[in-house]
């Protein structure tokens, strides 16, 4: 038997779906099942549901469903597409409204003939401007009186509302993935990468190869100022490349005064280095992203020591390259694996990616 339809008035309505769509405790799980809710109350229809079309497929998958009876459209159920309703909205871009699908002539297609759905109101949402699948309201029982089109105008704005929801769902995801793989490159890149806040000019973020580089730990260098990676002389002149190069974005070796650039390890040690910085803006403030890659035999050394490390965590045998890699004493406290690669007494740089080279 056909529901009692709400007497809500419309406007009312509409500031509760709002209300639902921009309550960012919900999930869009609950969003769409509140909005479903709201709209079934208002229509006074047995069910509605959202279909996720795969046209490539000639399949619908019901995503959230609300009502009842538990045999019609639950949840995960998977739809032949040439027996829905929901195709034709699809087809049409906009709203299908049907009060008594036998009596508008609709008793031969093969949604009615399937499903004996007599009642039916759906919208097509679009995601970014791309065919989504739809929301639609359906009943068994024929309806007495037609949609009208402040109804028809409620169930487009659920739809429209729940595109924009998947749409800011999509956006973070992908937002998300391209932390994820901006980190993976990051990490995995040879030369070491400092990530310093411009206003304290602290470190916040390195990759492996920079603590390779300077002999400290991920957790030491995330708090420290970049400058004390630098010898105490000629600090201002520090200040000032940083300044130049976040602007530039240019490489360098030396100094303002053409002195070598160097950097202080953390045994006391001084690198000779080329240094690249760029100014990075995210979310939470500006940021300089810094690229250090060491230049005498020293910081070869330990490049290498590096590239040893990662075959060790890869699972390859350092004893498998006996011919390349020497241990040298015992390792550094805070160096890692402690492992050079020397070649007739010089220090021997495994690039990444290739063979080792003199």
């Amino acid at each position: 038997m056909f529901l009692n339809r709400s007497h809500v008035p419309e406007e009312s309505t509409r500031q509760t779906l709002y209300g639902i769509m921009s309550d960012d405790e919900l999930s869009l799980e609950d969003k769409q099942t509140e909005a479903l809710a709201l709209g079934r109350e208002f229509l006074g229809v047995q069910n509605g549901h959202i279909e996720r079309a795969d046209e490539a497929a000639g399949t619908h998958e019901v995503v959230a469903s609300v009502g009842g009876p538990a045999t019609l459209f639950p949840s995960g159920e998977t739809l032949n597409r040439a027996t829905t309703y929901c195709r034709r909205t699809m087809d049409a871009d906009s709203p299908v409204a049907l009060a008594d699908a036998p009596e508008e002539g609709w008793a031969e297609d093969p949604a009615y003939e399937e499903h004996g759905l007599a009642c039916y109101l759906g919208a097509p949402i679009f995601v970014r401007g791309e065919s989504y699948g739809t929301v639609c309201f359906i009943d068994e029982t024929a309806r007495e009186d037609s949609f009208t089109a402040s109804e028809k105008a409620f169930v487009e704005l659920i739809a429209r509302l729940l595109g924009r929801e998947l749409a800011a769902t999509r956006y973070e995801t992908d937002l998300t993935d391209a932390h994820k793989r901006r980190s993976t490159l990051v990490e995995a890149a040879p030369d070491a990468i400092f990530i310093v806040d411009t206003e304290t000019a602290e470190i916040t973020d390195v990759n492996e190869a920079a603590t390779s580089l300077t002999g400290y730990d991920g957790a030491d260098l995330e708090g420290m100022t970049v400058f004390e990676l630098h010898p105490t002389t000629g600090r201002d002149q520090y200040h000032h490349l940083f300044e130049n190069l976040a602007t530039t974005g240019d490489t360098t070796s030396t100094l303002p005064d053409g002195s070598q650039l160097e950097l202080q390890t953390a045994d006391g040690d001084r690198i000779p280095i080329e240094m690249s910085a760029s100014a990075v803006e995210l979310s939470d403030g500006r940021y300089i992203q810094g690229m250090r890659t060491g230049t005498g035999p020293r910081a070869g050394a330990i490049r290498a020591q590096s590239t040893a490390c990662q075959c060790r965590r890869l699972g390859v045998r350092l004893s498998d390259r006996r011919a390349l890699l020497d241990r040298r004493g015992p390792p550094h406290p805070r160096r890692g694996c402690g492992v050079h690669a020397h070649r007739r007494g010089r220090p021997l740089v495994l690039p990444s990616g290739g063979p080792a080279t003199d």
